[in-house]
């Protein structure tokens, strides 16, 4: 393992990652499920939305609702 690989990121990259999070967001789906008479939901980034839908339905749950997130 690298000497770089066990270093803690510097503030840069934090700030880095906050500047991104706010100049180029990411597309969120809203999902809302029934598994066994209890509702739940989550807030999935868009390219994975699909796979986490097909992962409930697989567990039994009944997805009820879904939607895309308006990026404010």
């Amino acid at each position: 393992m690298s000497r770089l690989a066990n270093q803690r990121p510097e503030w840069g990259d934090a700030f880095l990652r906050f500047f991104y999070a706010f100049a180029f967001p990411i597309p969120m789906v809203l999902i809302c499920w029934d598994l066994r008479g209890s509702r739940s939901s989550e807030t999935v980034p868009l390219q994975q939305a699909r796979v986490r839908r097909l992962q409930l339905e697989q567990q039994g749950a009944v997805v009820y609702w879904s939607e895309r997130l308006a990026n404010t």
